[in-house]
């Protein structure tokens, strides 16, 4: 199965990076530590603060995969000042 470009502005593209960092270093880090904390509680099957991370976990994960596709698959359009007569992306 051929995957299409996806048209995304530089600077489009420079916020699928940096997001894609932020989950990837930061907010994986954030959520593995609540886990932790709550693993550390006992008793998982009541444990509304362990199944809520787990769930922002999977949430991320997810998240994680779409923007490394996203990047993958990108094509940077440059914005042509001169044709202000014509839709562009960006405009």
């Amino acid at each position: 199965m051929e995957t299409k470009e996806i048209l995304v502005t530089e600077e489009g593209y420079k916020e699928l990076e940096n997001e894609l960092e932020y989950r990837k270093t930061k907010l994986r880090y954030e959520i593995s530590e609540r886990i932790k904390g709550a693993l550390k509680e006992g008793d998982l099957s009541e444990n509304a603060e362990y199944h809520e991370s787990k769930e922002e976990q999977n949430k991320n994960e997810s998240r994680i995969i779409v923007l490394e596709h996203t990047i993958k698959h990108a094509k940077i359009v440059k914005h042509n000042e001169k044709n202000k007569d014509m839709v562009q992306i960006g405009s």
